[in-house]
């Protein structure tokens, strides 16, 4: 049986590396100051594992590619972002899930899929392709601490933009279930203060209680058929 698209983005977001190489380091005797080899989505607050320890982000710098975080490392080696969170399901359903865990750092950044996904799927007997699944989903981080456009740009959809190139390349690059040659393009919305758009007049209103900003993906995923899913020719 082939594998639902929700599990199939839950496992593939699971399976991503965001580990980085510290390229130089330095510390004050409070705070170490590394500069590494991939930005990925670091931000102030988030929690970065620095062989194997969680340290707090106080400062970050896209341009130089060094992050700042409370406490001294001697010999900082590999960098490792938190986890991004998984969701997916109607606005209502994955609203009452966030409400329902306090913590902001215990659920941001996180991935949202929408329901419903329409999948059209091919039934010839000689056919790779399973289906291809048109998914919109959407990558969100707190915002709740900016009170303009352009600080919402710095601080979240910068850093979300390397999240989406950073999933869209790996995805690319996923032979197990989906099929490459037929993966071309995607598109992307940024959304400062995510929620119910209209033209002409922005977000009127917010689809989470939480204050969110992030980039939208809309993106055709094809998979292929699994051996004993493949459709053989009647005898």
């Amino acid at each position: 049986m082939s594998v639902q698209t929700v599990d199939y983005l839950e496992t593939f977001l699971a399976g991503i590396n965001f580990k980085t190489f510290v390229t130089s380091y330095s510390n004050d005797g409070t705070s170490t100051t590394i500069t590494v080899k991939e930005m990925f989505y670091a931000r102030v607050g988030l929690n970065i594992d620095i062989d194997g320890t969680d340290y707090p982000i106080t400062s970050v710098n896209y341009t130089t590619k060094t992050i700042i975080f409370t406490g001294v490392v001697a010999i900082p080696l590999v960098a490792e972002l938190q986890a991004v969170q998984y969701f997916h399901g109607t606005p209502i359903a994955v609203n009452g899930e966030l409400n329902a865990i306090p913590l902001t750092t215990d659920k941001a950044p996180f991935l949202y899929v929408y329901e419903i996904i329409p999948e059209d799927y091919d039934h010839s007997l000689t056919a790779n392709l399973d289906r291809i699944a048109s998914v919109k989903m959407v990558f969100l981080d707190d915002s709740s601490q900016y009170n303009t456009t352009d600080l919402h740009y710095s601080n979240v959809i910068t850093p979300i933009s390397n999240l989406v190139d950073k999933f869209v390349k790996d995805l690319l690059n996923d032979r197990g279930n989906t099929i490459r040659v037929l993966f071309e393009r995607s598109r992307r919305l940024n959304h400062v203060m995510f929620g119910t758009y209209t033209d002409n007049k922005g977000h009127e209103t917010t689809i989470f209680e939480d204050r969110l900003t992030g980039i939208e993906l809309d993106i055709d995923i094809p998979f292929s058929r699994v051996n004993n899913c493949k459709i053989t020719q009647p005898t």
